[in-house]
């Protein structure tokens, strides 16, 4: 069940990447805009990777905040590039931090499934809202 969970969000980020990637140059105008739009993804995409792979290994605490890390860190990549190196590094920052302390809260919760169900419907709220939200 939970790698339903996992692979669900992971298409979703590719779908939303796809779409600010359509509508790149309508959003790189709004510079004010730039790093919500680069680490909100990023940050929500680690915290809930970190937050399933709690659930699913839980006796492997320094693997899961590792993955969850590094997942973290290639989305923040995957949407700064959309708009330039400086942006790139602000994403990986941000996903890299919120995969270390994805686990930590994870652990520190007893693998609560509220949290993990609360940070999922944030997760996606935030995805159709990037998603839906008029530009113009």
């Amino acid at each position: 069940m939970l790698w339903i969970l996992f692979t669900g969000n992971i298409w979703l980020l590719v779908i939303l990447y796809i779409f600010l990637a359509d509508v790149y140059k309508q959003a790189s105008s709004f510079v004010s805009r730039t790093p919500n739009i680069i680490s909100t993804p990023a940050v929500f995409f680690a915290f809930c990777s970190g937050l399933l792979l709690t659930h699913m290994y839980s006796g492997m605490f320094v693997d899961i905040s590792i993955a969850a890390a590094f997942l973290g860190l290639g989305a923040g990549v995957m949407f700064g590039s959309l708009y330039h190196r400086d942006a790139a590094m602000i994403g990986a920052a941000s996903g890299f931090m919120s995969g270390i302390m994805a686990p930590m809260l994870g652990e520190i919760s007893g693998r609560s499934p509220l949290i993990l169900v609360v940070s999922h419907l944030i997760f996606f709220m935030f995805l159709l809202y990037f998603r839906f939200y008029d530009q113009k």
